[in-house]
């Protein structure tokens, strides 16, 4: 099955954003992929699921009063300043992206 690159983002607003609660979304997502933590708000993930199973799966962790994006991105087109092992990481999947 085809794999996408997704940039998750959580607004914490009625969760606190704790380390466990950082945490709790690490291994929510490592169920569905391969990720990356970008910030304590911001996870990169690789995966063969949907936006929509990402979405239900993180609904489950996160208060409704909590928001999230998750957009799919193309990693060919990403650009701006980051630690080097990020662009190594991401460079190192995207032959797995069709």
């Amino acid at each position: 099955m085809p794999k996408s690159f997704f940039m998750i983002s959580v607004n914490w607003v009625a969760t606190q954003s704790t380390m466990k609660n950082i945490q709790t979304i690490d291994l929510a997502l490592g169920e569905l992929g391969d990720w990356l933590r970008f910030s304590g708000s911001c996870w990169i993930l690789l995966t063969d699921k949907s936006s929509r199973d990402i979405f239900a799966s993180l609904s489950k962790i996160l208060n409704k009063d909590d928001s999230e994006i998750i957009a799919k991105i193309d990693p060919t087109t990403v650009n701006g300043w980051a630690p080097k092992w990020i662009d190594e990481w991401i460079n190192s999947r995207r032959s797995q992206v069709l």
